[in-house]
């Protein structure tokens, strides 16, 4: 290895633009990858549970909807009805809408002992205060309205928008979301009152929770940048190190995103990682070869190279091996059966191979360009740190007995509280409380009711099962038990639209 590394060194223009040239495909790639739009790569590969609700899906349709909320005093007059209708009407031009059902256009059943029929809620706009109350009292008096498209006390009022599955289009969730507030924004001011709309639901929180990591990115990339810059000064206090440091994690980071474009893995809250820890390792072994670049190893050896020469031979085997078994750490992740932590994995080794390449083959010919009395350094003048390593020395062997007993309880109670950290399954737990989206939901939740949702599929071998009547009893008992439970709002079946029906036919007793 001493030789492999002196080549380096010996021919440091042909190492220096050769690792340039190396790099130069994975940097021109790296501007070109892309962060996805949704998060619905959290799934498991062949799963029971998926593949059922994808069965599940494929005979009820997608499931998928979102609601937009508005509170105004009273939704029951003439002006705020004809916002309700004019929202709705627009909402469902949108081709990524499947269905919207809302007040304005929700189906009612009217009937006697005799006859029924089904004809919409709000055919005609009442025109008197007393159809007005009428129509109020129907719809406060409807349990499937209630808390679904009107809340309680009939001062909110809710569109439930269902959304066509795009899987061939996986912007679809942000173009959807982009013309719905363009709509809502052409309605924030109704004869010079302000109406605030809230929208909240999976497709808002799919989308946001990817918009958000590419909000993070921009802010989180820069800021690391500058406190590695900061960092790197401030401990060896050279700017020609520093900016070295920076040349080399840059390359580090730019060929790892390079591999996510050529890999065709895409930016996700998972990979996401990947940057920050690349540029952390990098900086790691980068700080091993400066923190040995000292000016007594200068003065024994005196040709640069020869000094560089012996600081590469002393941080090379701890390097390799710390990069050995950071990489493999990263690739046991391939056995995982979720795809994103499979990429991570594999772009995360890609990167530990890149930064251990370039710290020994980039790295020591940008060093070399530089005069050898600028980048090595005294340590003697910088006398804090001598002190502080030396009082820490001291310290340690002074009262090793002590600090092992400590450290052995730490680890101990680590272990402890390790085994109590519980997964967390609520996306929207990954939003601040202060979060819009977040803020919507809750406002939402408050007014109306929850807006996350469960399946239960009943199956039976039998045709026409479930219009016995014996079964149909099976499916409110278990209606009734679920609402028992809590954290349940609603709970809704085909037996709420029987008892409906049944209704109309003895005049709504």
């Amino acid at each position: 290895m001493k030789n492999k590394l002196a080549i380096v060194l010996k021919h440091q223009w042909i190492f220096l633009f050769g690792s340039l040239l190396f790099a130069l495909p994975f940097l021109l790639g790296a501007p070109f990858v892309k962060t996805v739009d949704n998060v619905d790569y959290f799934t498991i590969d062949k799963n029971e549970d998926l593949e059922f609700y994808d069965h599940l899906k494929e005979v009820f349709g997608n499931d998928e909807f979102f609601v937009i909320a508005f509170k105004k005093p009273d939704i029951f007059i003439a002006q705020n009805l004809e916002l309700l209708q004019q929202i709705t009407r627009k909402i469902e031009t949108l081709e990524e809408v499947r269905e919207v059902k809302s007040l304005a256009n929700i189906d009612d059943t009217i009937g006697d002992e005799f006859f029924f029929e089904v004809r919409p809620f709000l055919e005609t706009i009442p025109e008197t205060p007393k159809e007005m109350l009428s129509l109020k009292e129907r719809a406060l008096a409807n349990p499937l309205y209630v808390n679904n498209m009107i809340s309680e006390d009939g001062t909110t009022a809710a569109l439930v928008v269902f959304t066509f599955k795009k899987d061939d289009d996986e912007h679809y969730r942000k173009n959807l979301m982009e013309k719905c507030e363009a709509i809502l924004q052409s309605f924030t001011d109704t004869e010079g009152q302000k109406t605030r709309f809230r929208i909240a639901g999976w497709t808002v929180t799919n989308l946001y929770l990817s918009q958000y990591l590419k909000n993070d990115m921009a802010v989180f990339i820069p800021l690391t940048y500058i406190l590695i810059t900061l960092c790197v000064y401030f401990m060896f206090r050279n700017v020609r190190l520093t900016f070295i440091a920076l040349a080399n994690i840059s390359v580090c980071v730019g060929s790892t995103m390079g591999m996510f474009y050529y890999l065709g893995i895409r930016l996700n809250n998972v990979t996401t990682i990947v940057p920050p820890l690349i540029m952390a390792l990098a900086l790691c072994d980068t700080v091993h070869v400066f923190a040995h670049m000292e000016k007594k190893v200068l003065r024994r050896l005196v040709h640069k190279k020869d000094a560089l020469l012996h600081v590469l031979q002393t941080v090379f085997t701890p390097c390799l091996l710390t990069t050995l078994t950071t990489a493999i750490g990263f690739l046991s992740l391939c056995i995982s059966d979720i795809p994103p932590i499979r990429e991570f994995a594999v772009v995360a080794a890609s990167g530990m191979v890149f930064e251990l390449l370039f710290s020994f083959v980039f790295l020591p010919p940008l060093i070399l360009l530089f005069p050898a009395e600028k980048v090595f350094i005294e340590y003697n003048k910088q006398k804090w740190v001598p002190h502080v390593l030396s009082f820490i020395h001291g310290s340690t062997r002074k009262y090793a007995k002590p600090i092992a007993i400590i450290a052995g309880a730490v680890v101990v109670g680590s272990v402890w509280f390790g085994s109590q950290i519980k997964v967390e399954t609520n996306l929207l737990e990954f939003f601040k409380e202060s979060s819009p989206v977040r803020v919507s939901l809750t406002w939402v939740e408050k007014e109306l009711s929850g807006i996350s949702t469960v399946d239960v599929s009943i199956r039976s071998d039998e045709m026409d099962a479930f219009k016995v009547p014996e079964n149909v009893r099976v499916i409110e008992n278990i209606q009734n038990y679920l609402k028992r439970r809590s954290g349940v709002d609603v709970v809704n079946s085909y037996v709420d639209f029987i008892k409906d029906i049944h209704q109309s036919f003895n005049n709504h007793r």
